[in-house]
Formats: structure tokens, sequence, C-alpha cells
């Protein structure tokens, strides 16, 4: 799999984010303080490769031998790569969404993993990413506890989407001060230059809009008129294609 983001560039927008988020917006960026781990040295990680009958994806040795073993990363950051369940040597057989059998389920994620997984971050509350080790999927990140879902992303693919859509979101915070209670839709699409979602409430009385590259949330009427402008309380990032 080819990824747009080689491990350079990663290393940049790493960089640039830390430079940038001095005062900890992202979430979960306290936690790890865009600290980053020591990286392994080749021989190590054959090594650990070796121990395991895995093969890494080719992205994520290059991350973990040029720029981190742990540290810095989406949600809660990246644990080292020094624990593996059990069982990461089979394969990890779901081609789509779905749980696994009890048959499989016999790692426990957070703990490493299950069957050809690396388990190696927390998202909160039980919720982890998944790096497919073996089996079809291999290279893949999968969301999930219980239950998996596919992100369709390589290990580059989410750690740079991460990075690339955390910066944005920082540089486009001084949008939310021009926008402005009575301005109509089409002026903040204008003014943000921003792909906003709209939904609404669940008891029906609210329609809103939800900014993908501006930091806030936004309540508008029936006519398309924003009556409310909520600021982000942090910067809430998910990799995304």
């Amino acid at each position: 799999m080819t990824s747009p983001y080689g491990t350079e560039e990663l290393a940049s927008l790493l960089k640039r984010l830390a430079e940038r988020d001095r005062e900890f917006r992202v979430f979960g960026s306290s936690y790890h303080r865009y600290r980053v781990g020591p990286v392994l040295p080749e021989s190590e990680l054959s090594s650990f490769e070796a121990q395991h009958e895995i093969r890494l994806p080719e992205d994520f040795r290059s991350f973990v031998t040029h720029i981190a073993n742990g540290g810095a990363g989406p949600f809660y950051g990246l644990d080292p790569l020094r624990t593996v369940g059990p069982n990461v040597a089979l394969p990890f057989p779901l081609r789509e969404a779905g749980e696994l059998s009890d048959e499989d389920d016999e790692g426990r994620y957070g703990d490493g993993g299950g069957p050809g997984i690396f388990s190696f971050c927390h998202q909160g509350c039980g919720y982890f990413s998944h790096l497919v080790l073996k089996g079809p999927e291999y290279g893949t990140v999968w969301d999930g506890d219980a239950s998996f879902h596919p992100t369709g992303l390589t290990f580059s693919e989410w750690y740079g989407s991460w990075a690339t859509q955390a910066i944005q979101l920082l540089e486009n915070e001084s949008l939310v001060d021009r926008i402005q209670t009575g301005m109509s839709k089409q002026k903040v699409f204008e003014l943000t230059g921003d792909d906003w979602r709209s939904y609404t409430s669940k008891d029906g009385t609210k329609h809103c809009l939800f900014g993908t590259r501006t930091p806030a949330d936004l309540d508008v009427d029936e006519e398309g008129t924003v009556t409310s402008i909520k600021p982000w309380s942090s910067i809430q990032v998910r990799p995304t294609k």
C-alpha cells in the first residue's frame, strides 16, 4: 500500500503541530505533550519481529526506527512496541466491520491486542486503534473494543491525517471569531471555505452546523441564519481519508 505521507513528512507534520499547539488544545495532547519515545534500532526491531513471527508494515517500521517508538499521536498517543497479544502470529480474520468469534477472541485488546493485531493507541473508554499485522487486512488500522471497524487507512495515512487536520483546525480557530450571529449559512461557507455538516438535535428543536475544518458548532434557524456560535473547547480530531 502506498501513502501520500512519507517518513520525513510525518516527522515534519509532528514538529509543526507541536510548535503550533503549545497550549495543548488538541485532544489528548495534554497527556502525551508531544513527547516521543526513543526510536528502535533496526536490529532490535528485527529481533522483535522474529520472536513474534511477524513483519511490521513498512510505514510503521520506518516510523518506529526513524521517528518514535510510542508517544505523541492521535487520542492519548501511541503505545511503544513492546507488548503484543499471545496470538499475534495468527491472521486477523475480519474483512468488514464485526466481532471476533469466541474462538478468535483470545487476546485482550489494550494488552497488545488480539489475533493478528497490535492495539497501539487508546482512544478512551476502553476503545482502541489496532494495526493489522497478519491477515488480508494487513497494514491497515481498525477501531474498536469488542467489535471492530475498518478505517481504510494505513498507519502513515492514519497518523498523517491526524496531524494535518489538527494543524488546520488550530489555524482556523481565528475564523471562528469572524463568524457572527445573524450571518447566513452561505456567508459562513464563503468566509471559512469549509464543508460544514448539518444535523438536527434529537428532540428536533435545533438545526446545527458542525465544522469539518473550522472548530465550532453553529445553531441556525429554519432560514439558515446563525443564532448561536459554540467554539470547540478542545480540538477534536479523528483520522479519516
